[in-house]
């Protein structure tokens, strides 16, 4: 048998096909085929059958089948043997020999396919980036790519049909084997972590997942393993990606810096700068003067300036800061110094200092009033506010007033009126102002009235009583 081979060359010119796109089609490597061109090999007997599918021609046209066979190194004619068969078949044995042709074509292409698949497979799970194998119930390798062969220091091929013991050092194996046992008794493994075989410093680590196949009746016959390599240094980025998750979702901002390189630049500020500032140009936001010369207010800007420069580990600022329409905000920051690596944590706290101002208003209008006033948490049963006077009238100090519940405001009234004063908050019957008697504990018995008024705020009850003495 003699092959073409330029004529193949040819053929495959014309029809505007390359190397590669033949070797896939015969599941060969686009080596083989440059090699059957230039003539340095043949192909074998089925490839040629194939390949003069794949150029849509006939197989004599790539190939001399009239030429002699040699056998058992004895060269006898084809036309000698043809004629001997040909004088010994009837026509229903042509008709026989037609018809399992037939088959045999039909199961050739349909083994083509399959190999095609295979090699696809194959393909494709080398591509995943990490290491994937399939074990059989006998603990025995069915399956492994290319990546978790390298694991190993061997080939896929030198892998399947082999234990974990035959493949891979004691520790790792032992290691492999426990986790496949759960696998194996129908649990699904997620991100379970495990150390790799190999690395000088032992810091190959993996996170492996594993889940098992059933068959019909539901028994596990094989398992499927996916480990993905996830050394110290991945380890970390991972951890640094979710912390900076976090923190973007929060509203303080946090600020980080080398100070040993003397970087002009903070090596990361969080999202949250942007939403307190109002600038959006977190280039200009991660300068170390930006923050300072635009947006610190100028009365602030020399003491923030000599803050974050100075470093000093878990010191605070309170300044104020211009935000980009203008409005101003007041910020408590916080410093971190850890072997010069420097944190910033800034928080708005323009809430709170505008809150603490109305209070303390509030605090100084109401001191000046001649009668009692007190503000109580229903739900905690603690007084949140009183003034001098109401410490005067009920003849309880300020550190008694702080930490005593509400109940025990009954212990300063007559024991005569206690009885009244609870019906009446039972029953809901509060006339506006509720008159009894105190046992004052240096001026004896005084009479008193109280209005006291209810507040909702933000699903919280709230009591405001007034206090006023009436004795005279």
């Amino acid at each position: 048998m003699s092959f073409k081979n330029r004529k193949i060359a040819k053929i495959r010119k014309d029809l505007g096909v390359t190397q590669k796109q033949i070797a896939y089609e015969l599941c060969t490597s686009e080596r083989r085929v440059r090699n059957w061109e230039k003539g340095h090999s043949i192909p074998s007997k089925s490839e040629i059958f194939m390949l003069a599918k794949v150029l849509h021609v006939d197989v004599n046209s790539i190939s001399d089948f009239e030429d002699n066979y040699q056998i058992m190194g004895t060269e006898l004619p084809h036309s000698n043997i043809m004629s001997r068969i040909k004088g010994l078949l009837t026509v229903a044995d042509k008709v026989f020999l037609d018809s399992i042709q037939t088959k045999l074509n039909l199961q050739s292409e349909a083994f083509a396919v399959q190999a095609r698949k295979i090699y696809c497979y194959n393909n494709m799970t080398d591509a995943v980036a990490g290491c994937l194998y399939k074990k059989r119930a006998n603990n025995l390798f069915k399956f492994s790519n290319m990546h978790f062969a390298r694991l190993a220091g061997k080939t896929p091929e030198a892998i399947v049909g082999r234990n974990s013991y035959q493949v891979f050092p004691m520790e790792f194996a032992v290691a492999l084997q426990a986790v496949e046992r759960k696998i194996f008794s129908g649990e699904h493994v997620s991100a379970y972590e495990i150390q790799l075989p190999g690395g000088s410093l032992n810091n190959r680590k993996g996170l492996l997942y594993g889940t098992p196949v059933v068959d019909a009746y539901g028994a596990v016959t094989d398992i499927v393993v996916y480990i993905e390599e996830k050394t110290n240094e991945m380890i970390i980025l991972d951890k640094h990606k979710l912390l900076e998750k976090v923190i973007n979702l929060a509203d303080i901002v946090f600020w980080f810096a080398d100070i040993k390189n003397k970087r002009l630049k903070y090596d990361y500020v969080s999202w949250a700068a942007e939403k307190i500032s109002g600038y959006s140009q977190m280039s200009n936001l991660s300068s170390s003067g930006f923050w300072i010369k635009r947006i610190v207010h100028e009365d602030h800007r020399a003491a923030v300036n000599e803050f974050r420069n100075s470093c000093v580990h878990e010191s605070v600022i309170d300044y104020t800061i211009l935000t980009y329409d203008n409005s101003r905000k007041f910020i408590h920051e916080k410093c971190y110094n850890e072997d010069g690596v420097v944190f910033f944590i800034t928080k708005d706290i323009t809430k709170k200092v505008k809150a603490e101002r109305i209070v303390n208003v509030l605090a100084s209008s109401i001191a000046s009033i001649y009668e009692g006033v007190s503000l109580a948490n229903l739900q905690t049963k603690r007084y949140i506010f009183f003034n001098k006077r109401y410490e005067e009238i009920t003849g309880f100090n300020a550190d008694e007033l702080k930490t005593m519940d509400l109940d025990c405001f009954y212990k300063c009234i007559h024991p005569d009126d206690v009885e009244y004063l609870r019906s009446s908050f039972i029953t809901g019957n509060r006339p506006p102002n509720h008159k009894f008697r105190i046992n004052h504990p240096t001026r004896g018995l005084i009479h008193a009235e109280t209005n006291i008024r209810y507040i909702n705020y933000q699903s919280v009850n709230y009591a405001c009583a007034i206090l006023r003495e009436i004795t005279d």
